[in-house]
Order: C-alpha cells, then structure tokens, then sequence
C-alpha cells in the first residue's frame, strides 16, 4: 500500500486522469501509469487530487468518455476543489486587458467591429481571416495564482449558419480546451450578465456570473450553461445578433470588442430624446456601464468638448431609461450640451464613448 500511495505522490503533480469511477482512480504520466482499486488508495489519491490547483492537470484525451464518468459529478470531493472546466489550462494567460469579450478582430469602414454579415435568406455569416483573425479572452474565474483566464488562438473562418425564423439569433464562439481553436454557434435563448444566478432558467441558457465570488465552484467572473438541472462551466464568448423575419434577416450586430464603444456623431437639437449604439450585448445596468458624452457644433469643428452630466438648469446630457442590448437613449438639455466660454451651445453633433465596468 505504501508503494501505491508513493507512486501516487510522484504522479500527482504531472498528472493525466484517465477516468474515475465508484472505488477506483486511474492516472497517468509521461511514461508512467497508474490504476488504483482499493477504496483505501482511492480515498488517498482523492485526498491529493481535491488539493490540487487546477493549473496542474494536463489535457486528457478521452473527453467524450470521461464527461459521463465525473465531469457533471460535482459532489465530488476532487470537484469541489477544481475549477473542473474542460480538463486542461491549455492557453490560460495572466495580465490581459479585457475579461471574456472579443479582443480583436474585423472591423468595418467606420472602424467598427464587424464578425458578423447576412449573405441572404436566414443565414448569417461568421468571419474572420488569417490576415484579420479573430481574438477572444474567456474568464474562468480565478485562484491562488490569481485570475483564471485564456485566450484563444487567433483564428481563420467563414463559416455560414443557419437561423431560426421570425425570433432573435445570439452568436458565441466556444474555445476548444485542448487546441485554442474558436467554433462559432447560434443559439435563441439571450444570455444573461449578473451578480447572481438566475431564477427558474430553462436548459440552454448561459448565465456569465459578474461578481467577485471566490468560491471553488460558480465562481464569480464565469460563464455557465443550465443543464441537466446543473450549472456548467463553460468557455464560450457571446460575439454578436441577428433578428429575423420568416424568410430572411432583418437586423444584426457584433457585440463591441473588449466591451467599449462609441456611437457615431449624431445631430441633436434643443431638448430631445436620442437613442444611441452601444452594442454591449447587455444593457447598462449589467455592463454596470460608465458612459463620457461628447459634443462639437458640427463635422468641421475641430474643438470637441465633453458633455456635462446633468439637465440641472436644462443643460447636460443624461442616459434616459435603461436601454437594451444593443442601444441606450439619451436625453439632451434644450440649454445645451456644452459651454464655449461665452456660451451654451444648443445644437451640433454629439457622441457617446461607453463601456462595462468590469
């Protein structure tokens, strides 16, 4: 017993789990390899495993096979004490800009990011180049070594998808644990950005959980799928939208690289409501968004001056009301948005710089 418990220790650290069931373990090595039956050496290699970060287990092979054998058991003593999500660290990074959006990517005329294009019909298109790739940063939440975080490799792809009529279509890439490779999917149910988990959600939903919690499992800062009555981790970055009609698209939007934006010069006049782009891919509340406005008497005028923030005395420029995924209005003072020195001014162009706070 001493020996398999030795041997246990000199695997631990380098290992690949090959399976687990009821009273046995099966780990492997470079080169080496180990199965122990007892339920005394299994409880041993459990009491290793369940102390072990996360950031030490390699890829392992099989994972179709081993999905049925552990990876839904979170009453597992291991489990609890793992941040189980794919099996592997392949790619996680430290020091990153910006948590789980799209880094980098395509962008259109105006600057803007640009993934997603409708060719005809109820298809969407997700594109990227080897030339312009495709960058994402997905979350997992964090550890002692700090934040847990990866990101996938830059990525290649035109790839058609077929949407669903008359409803609204929501885009994700998924990164591949073991290679870094991004696989584009399309799904109806919106995901959902909170604090906390949401109430009564149906299968398929994806909840990316927003806050700081440190626990061992939902920890804050992750993305989850309901499912089998579960919360699964997943890595998975919700890039974009496409509404349809029964026969074809009506509207689409990729969602803002790293979850900043600005909204292109809009003319205003006086007091007015004006609805303004963000394209988030979740309303300010859950961006938990912080905005700057900005405003200059008209294209040619080249001293832009920040907005104030307040209708106090009817000046300044407010958000106004709580918006959507993809939009927020605003309201302007019909005693202008800025002062020049001599005076208020009430009509020009204005723009919104926006992004999440966390």
């Amino acid at each position: 017993m001493t020996r398999i418990r030795d041997r246990i220790d000199q695997l631990i650290n380098i290992l690949l789990i090959l399976g687990r069931g009821a009273n046995q373990v099966a780990l492997r090595a470079s080169g080496a390899a180990l199965e122990v039956r007892t339920p005394a050496d299994t409880a041993y290699a459990d009491a290793r495993l369940k102390n072990l970060r996360f950031e030490k287990l390699l890829s392992i092979p099989a994972l179709t096979e081993l999905r049925d054998s552990f990876d839904f058991d979170y009453n597992d003593l291991r489990l609890k004490h793992l941040h189980f999500e794919g099996y592997t660290v392949t790619g996680r990074v430290f020091g990153i800009q910006k948590r789980q959006c799209v880094a980098s990517g395509p962008v259109d005329s105006a600057g803007q990011p640009n993934i997603i294009s409708a060719p005809g019909g109820l298809n969407a298109e997700i594109n990227g180049t080897s030339a312009i790739p495709i960058r994402c940063t997905f979350a997992g939440g964090s550890d002692a070594s700090g934040e847990i975080d990866f990101r996938g490799r830059d990525y290649s792809i035109t790839e058609n998808l077929s949407l669903v009529a008359s409803t609204t279509n929501y885009f994700y890439l998924e990164m591949n644990a073991a290679s870094g490779g991004l696989t584009p999917t399309r799904i109806t149910i919106a995901p959902v950005y909170s604090r906390v988990a949401p109430t009564s959600p149906a299968p398929g939903l994806h909840w990316f959980d927003t806050s700081q919690n440190s626990s061992v499992w939902e920890k804050g800062m992750c993305m989850y799928e309901w499912l089998n009555s579960m919360w699964r981790p997943r890595r998975r970055v919700f890039i974009g939208e496409a509404t349809t009609n029964a026969s074809e698209v009506t509207s689409f939007a990729t969602y803002a690289y790293e979850r900043r934006y600005q909204s292109a010069w809009t003319a205003w006049t006086g007091q007015q409501t004006i609805n303004l782009a963000h394209n988030l891919g979740m309303n300010f509340a859950d961006a938990e968004a912080t905005y700057a406005g900005y405003a200059r008497s008209g294209s040619n005028d080249t001293n832009v001056s920040l907005t104030m923030h307040t209708i106090g005395n009817n000046t300044g420029l407010i958000p106004f009301g709580l918006g959507n995924r993809l939009n927020q209005p605003f309201m302007t003072g019909d005693g202008g948005l800025y002062y020049t020195g001599s005076a208020y001014v009430t009509t020009g162009q204005l723009a919104v710089s926006i992004q999440s706070g966390w």
